[in-house]
């Protein structure tokens, strides 16, 4: 919950140290290209570090992946899942950092800010097209202010669809 809600770097850590920071990242290497993210590395669990790189394409790699076979991860990123298979969350009172937690539409993504990447967001979104709801994934690096960003590109789909 830390991690996904306030994106707590301070969590990323103590979930890695628990394999070790270097199998962590490694493990998360091997999923990024078992999932197909031929362009992404990382170099440390937190996403702090600059020799974390990825592409848009491999991120909607991955918010397709999370939204079939993972649903759970973006709903707790909305601040709206109050059961899982593991029972009620045990924390209480943290702040949802996710820009769009408030938003209906939203079903999930997540937020992060770095010196070297500025701020990046990936927002999923269910949004009407041809009488019907579609999932749409809004993915944005390197901006000064990602919620600006993800609003136009909102704007735009809701009156061009």
């Amino acid at each position: 919950y830390p991690l996904l809600l306030e994106s707590s770097n301070e969590a990323a850590a103590a979930i890695s140290e628990f394999l070790g920071q270097d199998h962590f990242v490694s493990l998360m290497n091997r999923k990024a290209q078992a999932l197909g993210m031929k362009n992404s590395h990382f170099a440390d669990s937190s996403g702090m570090d600059a020799g974390n790189v990825s592409s848009a394409e491999d991120l909607f790699t991955l918010s397709q992946y999370l939204y079939h076979n993972r649903s759970f991860v973006l709903k707790l990123t909305t601040g709206r899942l109050n059961t899982s298979a593991y029972g009620s969350p045990e924390f209480a009172g943290l702040g949802n950092f996710n820009l769009f937690a408030n938003n209906p539409d939203f079903i999930g993504g997540k937020v992060g800010k770095s010196n070297s990447s500025k701020e990046t967001i990936i927002s999923i979104f269910s949004l009407p097209a041809n009488d019907e709801k579609r999932p749409v994934a809004i993915i944005v690096f390197g901006t000064d202010d990602s919620k600006k960003d993800v609003e136009t590109i909102l704007d735009y789909l809701k009156t061009k669809y």
